[in-house]
């Protein structure tokens, strides 16, 4: 029994260590590739960097640009507003006048 005991965890211990004893075959190509790879990514996170700041530029030149709009409207609407306002006042002076001469 002893025998067949220790026949068997011998055979265990070669099947396993012959289970897990894998050459890793890395080669000087896959070394490369993965520089390759490292510098593909360095560049990709350049361009990316890049576009976010040209992104941040348009960005504030819309900003600009719609306060530049903004700003000419409201101001337009305003002087619209004093123009509508005088050619009131004006145009009914006469008649204001006009009524008071007659009362």
């Amino acid at each position: 029994m002893q025998k067949l005991f220790l026949v068997t965890a011998s055979l265990l211990v070669l099947f396993m260590s012959a289970a897990y004893a894998k050459e890793v075959s890395f080669t000087q190509e896959d070394r490369d590739r993965i520089i390759r790879l490292e510098e593909g990514l360095k560049a990709t996170n350049q361009r990316i960097d890049t576009l976010r700041l040209e992104l941040k530029e348009d960005i504030s030149d819309l900003k600009t640009f719609m306060l530049w709009g903004f700003g000419i409207l409201f101001g337009g609407m305003g002087i619209l507003i004093g123009f509508v306002i005088w050619d009131r006042r004006t145009a009914l002076s006469p008649v204001v006048r006009k009524n008071r001469e007659l009362e």
